[in-house]
């Protein structure tokens, strides 16, 4: 993704520039936002990321706030605990 990314800013100013994921890409995403500010490289201007599984140790509050909301799936005690486990 940073490879990709930097040839990508070879041709585009990184405020024109959008990086978009969703599930496991969304994941990706994040991470390489992470590495580019580590690496000091611009980042896009635009981000997007649709459902992440980004806490896989359930140590943020948002699922626990959510629990009523969302389905079950959803909740930690759910499917994403036994995902967690497996990654």
């Amino acid at each position: 993704v940073i490879a990709v990314y930097k040839e990508v800013l070879t041709k585009y100013k990184p405020e024109n520039i959008g990086m978009f994921g969703t599930s496991a890409g969304s994941g990706l995403t994040a991470a390489a936002m992470l590495k580019l500010r580590e690496l000091n490289i611009p980042q896009p201007a635009v981000v997007g990321l649709g459902t992440p599984f980004i806490d896989i140790s359930d140590t943020g509050d948002s699922y626990h706030t959510n629990q009523d909301i969302d389905n079950f799936l959803v909740t930690y005690d759910g499917l994403l605990k036994s995902i967690a486990k497996l990654y």
